[in-house]
């Protein structure tokens, strides 16, 4: 009978940046998290990161032990010490990253006296650094189905390119198209939406509208009828993206092509429109864009008044399956917002659940939008 692998135990050190603390539980797997706590961190950096690593699958989290001075170091050792005691030293890994330097001097030599091991969260670099002892080795560009099977998530692609009448090349730049900050083009948009039926369909067009339908025409996407006052949609996979689908479309093609200053992609994984199992129900993903172990979460609405609550309560909860306020979220659509009744309500609503709008007057912008939020986000994450 082989034996059963010892428990694990990570220790966080909570007094600074928290996202090396969630990267170090994601990419390490302990089978307990401890907390040491400094007294001038702010309770929501702990709720926030125990909300993130919560969810994460065979993941016990203790109970946090009584905030203290980040600066004591004698106060710090003998925490670290008790921590050692209760658990014995050779499985108990330090995270010295998100803590005062007095904090993770403490750990450091705790580590060293006890046999057991520290290391540290190269974000810059992506990679994960024994300090003292030994550490899984572990790069941080994971994959976006490493990151959500770490919270015991199995995601389904739910976007077939291959459905499509026309190639996905052509997709993509029917996406830019639609993108255009244009009122030609939602009104050819809603018609499409309107007209009934399955399989092949025939809209009929205003003359003010044929010449936008011919661009789509010329890139391959459509049909002209032979009267040439309308157009034609070959399939009903082919209607789904006109009606929404090509935002999603956009939204992760631009994603894909944002680079750093020596060209390379700012974004170590990029998925378009997946499904995630729940406990209730399955939910969606549509753009989702992985960031130094980080995700950035789009919800595309393609639609002509998508400003309401629901539609932001429904990105919440997704986020909070996956990581919490550790997801940075962003709600994208081409409808206008600026002239909208509601804009000051809905935009207040998206405040208060940390999510940024892109609105058709930004639209063209969501490529810089979501590196925004990798880099320099709007909302704390952790």
């Amino acid at each position: 009978m082989k034996d059963k692998a010892p428990i694990e135990v990570q220790v966080l050190l909570v007094g600074g940046r928290q996202t090396p603390n969630v990267i170090g539980v994601l990419t390490q797997r302990p089978s307990i998290v401890e907390f040491m706590v400094s007294k001038d961190e702010r309770e929501e950096t702990l709720h926030g990161l125990r909300a993130a690593i919560s969810p994460i699958d065979g993941v016990t989290l203790a109970d946090s032990s009584e905030p203290f001075d980040p600066f004591d170091f004698q106060l710090a050792l003998e925490k670290c010490k008790q921590i050692c005691d209760k658990y014995g030293g050779p499985h108990i890994y330090f995270n010295l990253t998100g803590s005062t330097k007095i904090m993770a001097l403490a750990a450091y030599q705790a580590a060293k006296d006890y046999g057991a091991s520290a290391f540290y969260v190269d974000t810059a670099n992506c990679r994960i650094l024994p300090v003292v002892g030994t550490v899984k080795q572990a790069l941080l560009n994971l994959s976006i189905e490493q990151y959500l099977s770490a919270f015991g998530r199995i995601p389904k692609p739910s976007f077939d390119f291959q459905k499509l009448s026309f190639k996905q090349k052509v997709a993509e730049e029917v996406s830019c198209l639609l993108a255009e900050n244009d009122q030609l083009v939602r009104d050819l948009l809603m018609l499409i939406r309107q007209s009934q039926g399955k399989g092949r369909r025939k809209i009929a067009l205003e003359s003010e509208l044929l010449g936008m339908a011919r661009r789509l025409v010329d890139l391959g996407a459509i049909d002209l009828q032979k009267d040439n006052l309308g157009i034609e949609i070959r399939t009903n996979e082919d209607w789904n993206f006109f009606t929404g689908g090509w935002l999603e479309v956009y939204a992760w093609s631009e994603a894909q092509k944002q680079t750093d200053k020596e060209g390379q992609p700012i974004f170590q994984d990029c998925k378009l429109s997946l499904k995630i199992p729940s406990d209730r129900a399955e939910k969606e993903i549509d753009v989702v864009a992985l960031y130094q172990g980080q995700l950035i979460l789009c919800s595309c609405k393609a639609e002509t008044n998508p400003f309401h609550t629901h539609t932001l309560d429904e990105l919440s909860a997704v986020a909070n399956l996956i990581g919490g306020r550790y997801c940075s979220r962003i709600f994208v659509t081409n409808a206008l917002l600026e002239q909208h009744k509601t804009k000051d309500e809905f935009l207040a609503q998206a405040k208060q659940r940390e999510i940024v709008i892109v609105s058709g007057e930004n639209l063209a912008n969501i490529g810089e939008i979501i590196v925004k939020q990798a880099l320099h986000p709007d909302y704390w994450r952790v």
